[in-house]
């Protein structure tokens, strides 16, 4: 039969086994991009300004955000383009980004889009995301 003393003692040996394992173990950084809710069109060209955040977690060296924007014109029409922003993780591990996004076909204009950025190095995405988003002003991109 267990003693109190015994049971204590194990729950002490079982805290102090799993407070020694928890402390040999490096956790990995996570790599992580978002999109801000709201991006910025220019009313004359029709391109498309999206931002958001960085995170580069263990990821070291120069990365890449793919940025995509869609945009539905009415019924049957949607908009659509592509950007790219920089990262260098060497120099800033966190941050913001920022992609100016060229339609396809026709222009952004002011309301709901759908905007995803898919950040990778050499090639391998290490984080995505897809967020609804909405497009306001019609100055200058920036």
């Amino acid at each position: 039969m267990w003693s109190v003393g015994g049971r204590f003692g194990m729950l002490l040996s079982v805290l102090l086994t799993t407070l020694l394992i928890g402390v040999g173990t490096a956790h990995a950084q996570e790599t992580a991009v978002t999109i801000d809710r709201v991006g910025t069109f220019d009313a004359a060209t029709g391109i498309a300004t999206i931002t958001g955040t960085y995170s580069c977690g263990d990821a070291t060296g120069v990365g890449l955000i793919e940025v995509t924007l869609q945009q539905q014109v009415g019924r049957i029409s949607t908009v659509t383009g592509s950007g790219f922003a920089d990262v260098d993780c060497a120099l800033s591990p966190t941050g913001t980004w920022s992609a100016q996004i060229a339609p396809t076909n026709g222009e952004f204009r002011g309301g709901q889009a759908f905007a995803s950025a898919r950040l990778a190095f050499d090639g391998a995405a290490v984080a995505e995301i897809g967020e609804p988003i909405r497009l306001t002003g019609g100055g200058q991109p920036q």
